[in-house]
């Protein structure tokens, strides 16, 4: 299975009636709105970004953990007391 890089469906390459190939790589969609919303601005769903409540990519992972140790150890000033 491959994942929409829009909506983050899971698709079938096999079954799959909308493919846009970008920098030497398939990428499959659910719908063909997904695939024009694509193909209007690859670089939107191709480079690690802010999604959601947090980070996606390594960047996320490491915000995290960073976050986690703060608040672990007591260290954590980024919220006020109530």
């Amino acid at each position: 299975m491959a994942r929409d890089s829009v909506c983050g469906m899971e698709v079938d390459p096999e079954k799959s009636n909308w493919v846009a190939e970008y920098d030497g790589k398939d990428y499959f969609f659910c719908s063909e709105r997904c695939q024009k919303a694509f193909m209007k601005d690859p670089t939107k769903y191709t480079e690690i970004r802010p999604m959601g409540h947090g980070l996606q990519g390594m960047e996320g992972i490491q915000v995290a953990a960073a976050a986690s140790a703060r608040a672990a150890d007591g260290s954590d000033t980024s919220t006020s007391p109530s």
